[in-house]
């Protein structure tokens, strides 16, 4: 197969066209505007070998495409360093309104229990008083 090749290749290679041809095809392949160096293409007979300047431009192309693939993964990789600082920007609120909200809770739960000490401290006070009212009833006065 490799012989075979070869020899598909030599003839490929020694195929030329005319300047004519060539734009012709440009053209047809979607290559408009697209310029050579006729000289980097001439054949030994005159014309232009259109087998290595179809090489080129597949290779042209597969570079321009690693070129815009390389170019869509830093964007992607932007976009995702983006969302994630943003992620971790909302992360940091939240975990700031929970311990604010945690402080709020304590200091809930201190002035709870001062009310609950005031009301015990009340409750002492009336029963104090109650038994007073009582001691003064049964004395009678």
């Amino acid at each position: 197969a490799g012989h075979l090749q070869a020899l598909i290749r030599q003839f490929l290679n020694s195929f030329a066209i005319e300047k004519a041809a060539h734009d012709m095809m440009a053209v047809y392949g979607g290559l408009r505007g697209y310029k050579i160096n006729e000289a980097d293409y001439r054949s030994e007979g005159g014309g232009i070998n259109m087998c290595k300047a179809w090489d080129d431009w597949r290779e042209d192309g597969r570079n321009e495409g690693r070129k815009e693939g390389r170019e869509a993964e830093r964007i992607n990789t932007e976009r995702e360093r983006r969302r994630a600082e943003k992620a971790e920007a909302e992360t940091q609120k939240a975990e700031e309104k929970v311990k604010k909200a945690e402080a709020e809770t304590q200091k809930a739960e201190e002035k709870v229990k001062k009310a609950e000490a005031e009301t015990q401290k009340a409750e002492a006070e009336i029963k104090r008083l109650r038994e007073r009212v009582a001691q003064l009833e049964a004395a009678g006065m």
